[in-house]
């Protein structure tokens, strides 16, 4: 299995990590792959490789879409024909950062991001989930107590299962 990873910050890394510790291949697609944190990050396994967003967005079997919000109809209408027919899972949150205020959902008060990146990906199985943790919490979690519920959504029964059997 090939897991393209669309984003090169710390969610994609830590998810990119995760995945090639337990034996996935995983592409990191970023706009400036030769970013000296990136050549760190892939140095140390086999597993790992770094490309830009259309190349992880084609190598990958399941595709994972892991910017940030502002940025993603912009790098979505680059890579949606190499998503067609492929599950995408959405792990970006809608979310306006102000130097002056708190952080606020940009949108998501009569439609939500997952609907939104269906809608822009039209051909592909979108599932949206693992958006309610850290990056640091979205592989092997520990927390006191029991885990917590991640909830996952998609308009389709069989991408949603196929997706959750991946970790």
């Amino acid at each position: 299995m090939k897991i393209g990873i669309i984003g090169s910050g710390d969610v994609a890394k830590s998810l990119g990590s995760g995945f090639a510790n337990i034996g996935y291949d995983v592409m990191l697609g970023s706009r400036d792959p030769n970013r000296n944190d990136l050549k760190e990050w892939h140095k140390d396994s086999q597993h790992k490789q770094v490309g830009s967003q259309t190349e992880a967005a084609a190598f990958g079997d399941l595709a994972i879409l892991a910017v940030a919000w502002h940025v993603s109809e912009d790098i979505l209408s680059g890579v949606r024909p190499q998503l067609s027919g492929k599950i995408v899972i959405d792990v970006t949150n809608p979310i306006v950062f102000d130097e002056d205020d708190n952080p606020e959902l940009s949108i998501g008060f009569t439609i939500s991001a997952g609907e939104i990146v269906q809608q822009s990906l039209s051909d592909s199985h979108v599932v949206k989930t693992l958006n309610i943790v850290s990056h640091k919490s979205m592989v092997n979690p520990t927390f006191k107590g029991a885990l917590p519920v991640m909830f996952m959504c998609g308009n389709n029964s069989s991408a949603k299962k196929r997706s959750a059997n991946y970790w």
